[in-house]
C-alpha cells in the first residue's frame, strides 16, 4: 500500500500559502474601497479600471484555492490520503485554480500591474508544496 510522505516544511508552506491568499484578497478588496483621490497617490486608475464583477471572480478563485489548501492539509495531517490518485485529485484542483489565476492576470493589465507580486508569491508557494509532497 502506498503511504504519503511529506517533508516537515509542507505544512509550513500550506500555512504560508493561506496567509498569502488572505493578504492578496484583502488588498483586492481594499483597492475597490479606495476613493479616486486615495488611488491617485498610487498612480491612479486602479478603481476605474477594475470591474467589481471581475474582482469578485478573482477573489472567489483565491477563496476556492484556500479551501483546497485547507482540505489538502487536513487530509495529510489525518492520514486520509492513501493513494497517488487521492493526492493527484487534490493537487490537480489546486493547479487548475492556479491556471485560472494566470488567465485572469493576463486578462486585466491593472490586476497584473498592481497585484502581480502577491499572485506570484501564491503561485511560487503552490509549486513548492507540490515539490514537497511525495508518494512512496
Amino acid at each position: 500500500m502506498n503511504t504519503l510522505n511529506t517533508l516537515s516544511s509542507t505544512t509550513t508552506k500550506m500555512t504560508t500559502l493561506l496567509d498569502k491568499i488572505t493578504t492578496t484578497c484583502d488588498a483586492l478588496v481594499s483597492a475597490l474601497e479606495l476613493t479616486t483621490e486615495q488611488t491617485s497617490q498610487y498612480g491612479g486608475g486602479i478603481v476605474e479600471s477594475f470591474d467589481n464583477e471581475y474582482v469578485d471572480i478573482v477573489i472567489r478563485t483565491l477563496l476556492q484555492l484556500r479551501v483546497y489548501t485547507i482540505r489538502l492539509g487536513r487530509e495529510i495531517n489525518n492520514g486520509l490520503i492513501k493513494s497517488k490518485t487521492d493526492l493527484m485529485l487534490l493537487v490537480q484542483g489546486i493547479q487548475d485554480l492556479d491556471d485560472k489565476l494566470v488567465a485572469l492576470m493576463r486578462k486585466n493589465g491593472n490586476l497584473r500591474n498592481n497585484f502581480a507580486f502577491g499572485l506570484e508569491e501564491i503561485r511560487t508557494t503552490i509549486a513548492e508544496i507540490k515539490e514537497n509532497i511525495l508518494i512512496s
